[in-house]
């Protein structure tokens, strides 16, 4: 009975390290952005081509807008 308790005293204590931190407050102008440019990437088109890059890709409201070298 005495090492349940004991186990519990140490067990209990840990329980606090495995939650999981907030994530912090965002502060005006560090996004969700409205454009995002990906500079450098390798493009590939699911068709079987092979890569090509690296291109510049500008992503606007979820949708790829323009690719270009």
């Amino acid at each position: 009975m005495k090492k349940i308790i004991a186990l519990c005293l140490l067990l209990i204590p840990s329980i606090g390290l495995c939650v999981p931190e907030s994530a912090p407050d965002r502060e005006r102008g560090e996004g969700p952005f409205d454009r995002l440019v990906l500079r450098g990437v390798m493009v590939v088109s699911g068709e079987g081509a092979p890569p090509v890059g690296p291109m510049d890709v500008l992503v606007e409201g979820n949708r790829i807008a323009r690719i270009q070298s």
